[in-house]
């Protein structure tokens, strides 16, 4: 039996504004406690867009993985946020 190793490279705290089709990377985080943490955060205080920086109005997070493609893109070079 062969074993698999999932190899985890952080996870992007994401967000989808109301009549939208597709999530928006708002931020990395190396670990999922820490990213669970940041959505709370951002629950309980009203954020900016990233793009173009207008107020999120009932915007749904998610918390996605950050693939090894990502990663050899250069994910971890940019800002994080």
């Amino acid at each position: 039996m062969k074993t698999q190793y999932i190899i985890r490279a952080g996870f992007k705290v994401c967000y989808k504004e109301k009549y939208s089709k597709q999530y928006v990377r708002h931020w990395l985080a190396r670990t999922s406690i820490e990213a669970v943490s940041i959505i709370k955060h951002y629950k309980h205080y009203p954020q900016n867009s990233r793009e173009d920086n207008h107020l999120l109005k009932k915007p749904k997070w998610k918390v996605l993985p950050v693939t090894i493609k990502e990663v050899h893109d250069g994910i971890w070079r940019e800002v994080p946020f």
